[in-house]
């Protein structure tokens, strides 16, 4: 099938899609430049009028391995330090990862490409195809497109209503709208009234509606209980034991001053504890001296079901009281893959030796709020905040009034990756109107409110013992309900159009001729 005689030749479209991959990485962290994101997609959506699926497919494709090369750059410092691979290799890794990354843009497109050629207007299949491919394309860094509207906090709390994928609607709307007018240009026709429309007041009502709920939630937050929090950040280098006394000491005196729980990062306690014999280990050689409730990360094992069998091991989570006992426990569910396991490993025994930094965890399961003094709190450790269906479901479940953080970035150096996981955090803290307390081996620890918005938080890369405050709020929000309805519509709605042909072709490429 042969590009509609309007396309663009090739050349230009892909120098087009490149265009829109350059524009949308100053976006992340550390630039936060939002207004690029609302405009990266025009170039590319301008790229797509009538190309194949399959130019389609390489248009996206290139879009967003230019973008993902250009964002995730520092993955080759950290793949190089921590993997032990040389500089080629990590770069080689660097773009097999954006490679990946760019195939759910291309995926998206293709099937743009597809229904339009059947018939579908490409507005609304365009910006449903990039929802749904969001939705259900595996990465092993999660990121959502809302990931890069950090600094505009009105924006952000449409994710209350629907999560991120909300969110990331309202930030395609002005690139179609945009794009949409350039098309009309370029074909000499008038352009879809609705689509422009929708590009200019669908973001300026979720700007105006934002900025009143920052309002009202700031307001609730202001009758709601108090909890100082110590935060203990210890800021060891990777793969560096932690000194347990130097923990204990940093607790004691936050407890002195007045403290009513104090945090440690992910691992802290680099020692692994038996599942058996933690309740008493753990009081005996850890908490019994601390003076006041900690929640800390420490590794746990158990004996294999046969002799033969490798031990379960669980990065995991713990809670004790002011007398050094343990309420509760959490085992982190979510796994990273290449650190905490070695995807295939059992059927391709080589990648286990090749990944052997890699350690082979086991997830755990079910919900596990940790409860102390009535209080609530569903912890989620390293990258577990950013996956929102995750700590959707999880929240859901637990109703907590706290959510923390656990997590050890020190892997990935002093790059763009903390910035751009702390921004995914603010998400969840929106999602769920909680404040979310991070504690970090390395930083930024401190708290985001229910805004999204972060507050007293430290420095990078320093060690760093200070209290913060956080709010307990409960209450849950449209978008636990919901959960992932508008991934479900942008799925169903791409995949009818795709398949399925329109008896009558629409006049224009937009909504509402």
């Amino acid at each position: 099938m042969n590009p509609a005689p309007s396309a663009l030749p090739l050349r230009p479209a892909l120098a087009l899609a490149v265009v829109s991959g350059v524009a949308f990485a100053p976006g992340f962290p550390p630039l936060g430049w939002w207004p690029c994101t609302l405009l990266a997609f025009a170039p590319l959506y301008v790229a797509l009028a009538g190309q194949t699926p399959r130019r389609a497919l390489l248009l996206g494709w290139v879009s967003l391995l230019v973008s993902s090369t250009l964002v995730f750059s520092w993955l080759v410092g950290t793949i190089r330090d921590f993997g032990g691979l040389p500089t080629p290799v990590a770069v080689l890794a660097l773009l097999l990862l954006s490679a990946w990354h760019g195939l759910r843009l291309g995926l998206a497109t293709w099937l743009t490409a597809r229904a339009e050629r059947r018939g579908w207007p490409a507005a609304p299949t365009f910006v449903a195809a990039v929802l749904a491919l969001e939705w259900t394309f595996p990465l092993l860094f999660t990121w959502n497109l809302a990931t890069s509207m950090g600094d505009h906090d009105a924006l952000l709390q449409t994710a209350e209503l629907g999560g991120p994928l909300l969110v990331d609607l309202t930030i395609l709307l002005p690139s179609v709208a945009l794009g949409e007018l350039w098309r009309a240009r370029h074909a000499r026709r008038r352009p879809a009234i609705g689509t422009v429309v929708a590009g200019l007041v669908v973001p300026a009502l979720a700007a105006l509606w934002g900025t009143h709920r920052i309002d009202a939630v700031r307001a609730r937050q202001a009758e709601a209980p108090e909890l100082r929090i110590g935060l203990v950040q210890p800021n060891l280098p990777m793969g560096a034991e932690s000194v347990v006394p130097d923990l204990q000491a940093a607790t004691q005196r936050l407890a002195s001053a007045g403290a009513e729980l104090v945090l440690w990062p992910e691992t802290a306690v680099h020692t692994s504890y038996n599942d058996y014999t933690y309740p008493t280990k753990l009081p005996e050689q850890v908490t019994g001296v601390l003076g006041v409730p900690t929640l800390f990360g420490v590794r746990t094992w158990r004996a294999g079901a046969t002799e033969d069998a490798q031990k379960v091991r669980h990065n995991s989570a713990m809670l004790s009281d002011q007398d050094g006992r343990i309420l509760g426990r959490y085992d982190k569910h979510e796994l990273l893959a290449f650190g905490e396991y070695t995807p295939l490993a059992n059927v391709f025994p080589a990648l286990a030796k090749l990944m052997s930094h890699a350690r082979s965890f086991t997830a755990g399961e079910g919900v596990q709020p940790l409860e102390w003094a009535g209080h609530r709190i569903v912890a989620l450790i390293c990258y577990e905040d950013t996956l929102p269906t995750y700590v959707n479901a999880q929240v859901a479940a637990a109703d907590p009034d706290l959510l923390v953080n656990l997590t050890n970035d020190a892997w990935f150096g002093d790059t763009a990756e903390p910035w751009i996981h702390q921004s995914e955090a603010r998400l969840r803290a929106v999602e769920h109107r909680r404040y979310m307390v991070r504690a970090t081996n390395s930083g930024p620890s401190g708290v985001i409110d229910a805004t999204g918005r972060p507050e007293q938080l430290g420095r990078l890369f320093e060690t760093e013992e200070r209290i913060v405050t956080a709010r307990l709020l409960r209450g849950g929000t449209l978008y636990e309900r919901v959960s992932d309805a508008v991934g479900w519509v942008a799925a169903a709605t791409i995949l009818a159009a795709a398949l399925l042909r329109r008896r009558r072709a629409p006049e224009t490429d937009g909504i509402g001729g």
